[in-house]
């Protein structure tokens, strides 16, 4: 495969050597016509010039002018009288005679010598003084055209060796400086198929070849936008599917005892083993384990979801009102506990998010307050610097105890109430996919989960 360099040297030498050839073959052939049309029209203003300078003049005046300028211009000036009698010849004198042929040649004799010369001639008539008419032939010869044809015939070699040296030089000038660029460009493109991100093509020039490295860095750069955002896509749902996975095998292994504990009370109750044969109070306990699980399932089933799950429609919610309602739903619990609730103003305060992950989120915030509030606590939930604030009383978690604390099925352990550990995670989840920054960290007195809102 030819490289671009070699067309674009190649091309340029046969261009420049055509041009070359053809001008001087041009030269070689038009020359001839344009010099005698040159002569005809030089010859025939130098004759006007005679005939108007010196009509009405004394014949020896009319001779000195027409010497005056045949010497001049190098003209053979032959004068007439009206006999036809040559009573001047200049220029020539030693030609006895010639003889015009019809294609401007003319045959002259001097002397014993017979030679054919091309010319040109004009002739027009004066009148002298006395009213005499003379004819005026002025001759001027063409034999300089040959003699130039000659030269460039002769100079042909020369001026051919001149140009292709010449040709040479400059096309190899030419091609560097029009490939040179392409060429970077070329090895700039290579290092981008390996995604090489400091690959960029120059940009120095101003035409079209810089308007193509512009535009390849610019495509380049979108296309290295969107595998950052693939990539980052990719390593989205990996992570998720592995979240997922994990998920799953924490379910397995959460669902497992339950499930060994009910199969095995009903085979104890199917043969009247011992303490089971009380069918009624263990069919009962079987019935709470199976909807243990039920709420297992389910917590796990609305995780899930969460993992692949946009936030959908965003609508404007009401802080004020959804801690209200929310407040109203753990009422109940809270008396149990001998926990209160004591709430700001929220001053209409509205965030724009998913009303219904909000709810769930904020729910499971509110719900794990009362559960590990002290007994007799009061629950503040308050706005403070564009954060929602939901404080309990407790014995504040150490650091330790923190970590890892919004993982799937970790839990407080000597928690009366229970639970699935599934609420916190549940929580993280919604609130980054909500994109809600949080913060849960303890104070004097107790824990503080802190939304932030702006």
């Amino acid at each position: 495969m030819k490289s671009i360099f070699s067309k674009t040297f190649f091309s340029s030498i046969i261009l420049t050597l055509a041009v070359v050839g053809l001008s001087f073959l041009l030269i070689w052939l038009l020359m001839p016509r344009l010099y005698i049309r040159y002569k005809e029209q030089l010859l025939e203003s130098d004759l006007r010039e005679i005939l108007m300078e010196g009509e009405g003049k004394d014949l020896t005046e009319i001779k000195k002018l027409v010497s005056k300028v045949a010497d001049r211009k190098n003209y053979v000036a032959d004068l007439y009288d009206q006999s036809g009698e040559m009573i001047m010849n200049h220029g020539l004198q030693t030609v006895t005679s010639y003889t015009m042929e019809a294609d401007g040649t003319s045959e002259e004799q001097i002397g014993e010598y017979q030679i054919t010369v091309r010319v040109l001639s004009k002739d027009g008539t004066i009148r002298d003084s006395g009213q005499e008419t003379y004819s005026l032939v002025l001759l001027s010869s063409l034999e300089p055209v040959d003699e130039a044809k000659d030269v460039i015939l002769r100079l042909l070699p020369m001026v051919l060796a001149i140009s292709v040296l010449l040709t040479v030089l400059f096309s190899y000038v030419h091609a560097r400086m029009i490939t040179g660029p392409i060429g970077n460009i070329s090895s700039t493109v290579k290092k981008m198929k390996t995604l090489d991100r400091d690959a960029l093509c120059d940009t120095g020039s101003e035409d079209e070849i810089g308007n193509l490295a512009g535009n390849i860095n610019e495509l380049y750069g979108r296309l290295m936008r969107s595998i950052d955002e693939l990539q980052e896509e990719y390593d989205r749902k990996t992570a998720m599917e592995k979240e997922r996975m994990d998920l799953m095998l924490a379910v397995s292994h959460e669902l497992k005892t339950p499930l060994t504990s009910v199969k095995g009370m009903l085979e104890c109750m199917q043969y009247n083993v011992g303490v089971y044969k009380d069918h009624e109070t263990y069919l009962k306990e079987c019935v709470d384990k199976v909807d243990e699980m039920t709420g297992l399932i389910s917590e796990t089933l609305a995780a899930s979801k969460l993992g692949i799950s946009e936030v959908g429609v965003k609508e404007p919610v009401d802080l004020g009102e959804t801690v209200a309602e929310l407040i109203s739903e753990y009422e109940l619990i809270a008396l149990k506990r001998g926990v209160s609730f004591e709430t700001g103003d929220f001053g209409g305060k509205k965030l724009m998010t998913s009303r219904e992950l909000f709810q769930k989120a904020l729910s499971n915030i509110i719900s794990n307050a009362v559960k590990y509030s002290d007994r007799n606590g009061v629950v503040r939930i308050r706005l403070s610097e564009a954060h929602l604030v939901v404080e309990n009383p407790c014995t504040p978690l150490k650091k330790e105890e923190l970590e890892g604390l919004f993982l799937p099925f970790v839990r407080k352990e000597e928690n009366e109430e229970g639970g699935h550990g599934l609420g916190l995670y549940l929580t993280d989840r919604i609130l980054k996919v909500c994109g809600i920054e949080y913060r849960f960290e303890p104070f004097e007195g107790g824990m503080r989960f802190s939304l932030k809102l702006e």
